[in-house]
């Protein structure tokens, strides 16, 4: 039975902004998750990177227009989960 601290959420999230999954968007997914104690991972074509490693995140080479799955899970994963996804769609203030 899921409770609210075992959450585990899944969506599809698409990169909107021009420049994709660069340096300073993959800084802004990580400073985003410092205060949730849920654990983020998103996932392309089968690699998957961890939210919290900037690293993991550029290895992913995301693009404008390419469909991610986000993963969040954990007692907060809800509201880390929302956050990440309004930083995707307001395209990591690149607008």
């Amino acid at each position: 039975m899921n409770t609210i601290s075992d959450a585990k959420l899944s969506i599809n999230v698409l990169v909107l902004n021009r420049t994709g999954i660069h340096l300073r968007a993959a800084r802004m997914i990580c400073e985003l998750l410092q205060p949730f104690h849920a654990t983020a991972k998103l996932l392309k074509k089968g690699i998957e990177a961890d939210c919290r490693s900037i690293l993991q995140l550029l290895s992913l080479g995301a693009g404008f227009g390419e469909v991610l799955t986000l993963s969040v899970e954990g007692e907060d994963a809800q509201f880390a989960r929302d956050a990440l996804v309004r930083l995707f769609i307001d395209q990591f203030y690149e607008m």
